[in-house]
């Protein structure tokens, strides 16, 4: 994972623009295991790197 990558992560909050869960993000900053990011409606925040999930694929022998 790196500064811009995108994503999505799963709120219990609906979603107004899906009307789903799902909310699309933007990795802006990461510190160890928490990263800051921007979501699709303007919010910003801090949260678990284990609760971001990359929208982009890679063969498994390369790192995070």
């Amino acid at each position: 994972m790196k500064v811009n990558d995108t994503g999505f992560i799963i709120s219990a909050e609906k979603n107004p623009i899906t009307g789903d869960c799902f909310w699309n993000a933007q990795v802006l900053k990461i510190d160890g295991e928490k990263i800051f990011v921007r979501l699709e409606d303007g919010l910003e925040g801090w949260m678990n790197k284990s609760e971001f999930m990359p929208l982009y694929m890679r063969n498994s022998h390369e790192s995070n």
